[in-house]
């Protein structure tokens, strides 16, 4: 999807490039699912993180025009046993498994005195491969638009 977007490396701090790495500010969650901006089928239906970047390769990015990647779900191929190689790409957004997600989500609000800006997400090196699937175009940047879970 890069390519299409005249970005044919997937270069991180361009539009469409992979996820930008670096530190990132997590300024709220929105919810997802039915009724909201982020349909449960490409983002999952237990809400988004919005994450800001604050330094590295995400801050060049943003500084680059790229303002803004989530943390979120959906997109995964339907099997009792998902694992994290069943997720579709992103256009440089961060994509896990609904129940980790929700997990996320939790432990945020349990931990309610840490956030919003408080916490601070480190993004790093590839994890397990995942499915290719050059159709997924869910925008650069996904829309920020919605009804916060946190805070």
């Amino acid at each position: 999807m890069s390519a299409a977007h005249g970005n044919p490396n997937g270069v991180s701090t361009q539009p469409f490039g992979d996820t930008p790495l670096g530190g990132y500010r997590i300024p709220q969650v929105l919810r997802s699912g039915a009724g909201t901006t982020h349909p449960a089928d490409v983002y999952g239906s237990v809400g988004v993180i919005v994450l800001d970047p604050v330094s590295g390769d995400a801050e060049v990015a943003q500084d680059n025009g790229r303002t803004g990647l989530l943390i979120h779900a959906g997109r995964q191929v339907a099997t009792p046993t998902p694992l994290p190689g069943h997720l579709r790409p992103t256009n440089g957004c961060i994509r896990i498994l609904e129940p980790d997600l929700a997990a996320l989500i939790q432990a945020m609000r349990d931990n309610a005195f840490l956030f919003p800006g408080g916490v601070t997400v480190q993004v790093g090196s590839a994890g397990p491969a995942g499915i290719t699937d050059e159709d997924v175009d869910d925008g650069d940047p996904p829309d920020f638009n919605g009804t916060p879970i946190l805070p």
